[in-house]
């Protein structure tokens, strides 16, 4: 019997030598959150950068859908129809009886007047009322909006709203270095709104006006190249401009970088 205890003892003794101590858990526990605030980081800003190849994928589709549009139409790109509303993004608003939304129909992959294509959606936007899930129809308190998760400056009509140093593209025969589409990147005077591509920790695709500012934002061009462009301060930077304005609004627009670098 004694032996059998001091056998039994020995194991028991063993396996308690194999646990770890409140100590060493607490170090394990430290080296874990290290490493994970080392690697977060460069986790998050590889999802971003594949987010962004896919944002470039798309916008360089959306410049062959409006150029396909153009071809079938006399050289013109995708009208805004009479009574469109002047943001840039905007395709439909009921309240203003215009509809554009039948003029990508045939030109987008899965696009139809009643679901948007999930083209015309930044994968960095999650969310809020530009989102894919709110692509049609989006409805609000007060507002009923069919939207795109993409900006299109191509034949803006507005010309008091239209702020950027060179015009609107109407025609295939413009200024090939014109941009055609953009990112959402929208500034008001109290912070930011509808920004794909946030800095900081902020997540993309709020609707509540932020302070904080883009990374930066893609235009694509009317010769169907596609440029990154990096948004440094309140004011942009030397290559980025507002191109939609609404007058005596202070920085209130959308902006655009005007020419490729």
């Amino acid at each position: 019997m004694g032996h059998a205890q001091h056998i039994l003892g020995g194991s028991l003794s063993r396996m308690s030598r194999k646990g770890f101590t409140l100590v060493e858990l607490m170090v394990v526990i430290a080296i874990i959150t290290i490493l994970i605030s080392i690697l977060l980081p460069t986790l998050m800003g590889t999802r971003e950068a594949t987010r962004r190849a896919i944002c470039t994928s798309n916008q360089r589709q959306l410049v062959v859908a409006a150029l396909d549009h153009a071809i079938d139409h006399k050289g013109r790109l995708p009208p805004r129809y009479a009574r469109s509303p002047w943001p840039p993004q905007v395709a439909y608003w009921s309240f203003a009886n215009s509809d554009n939304r039948d003029i990508w129909v045939g030109y987008l992959p899965g696009y139809t007047v009643e679901k948007g294509s999930p083209v015309f959606h930044c994968p960095s936007y999650e969310g809020g009322t530009h989102g894919y899930s709110q692509a049609w129809p989006h409805t609000r308190p007060g507002l009923t909006a069919y939207v795109w998760g993409y900006v299109y400056f191509g034949d803006y009509e507005y010309d008091y709203y239209w702020a950027g140093s060179l015009p609107s593209p109407t025609t295939i025969l413009d200024d090939p270095k014109t941009p055609l589409f953009g990112d959402l990147c929208e500034r008001y005077p109290r912070g930011w709104m509808h920004v794909a591509h946030t800095g900081h920790t902020a997540q993309g695709g709020s609707d509540l006006i932020s302070k904080v500012g883009p990374y930066g934002f893609n235009n694509a061009y009317l010769d169907g190249s596609v440029q990154w462009h990096a948004f440094d301060g309140v004011n942009g930077s030397a290559q980025v401009e507002r191109a939609v304005a609404t007058p005596g609004h202070g920085p209130y627009g959308f902006y655009w970088a005007p020419r490729e670098p």
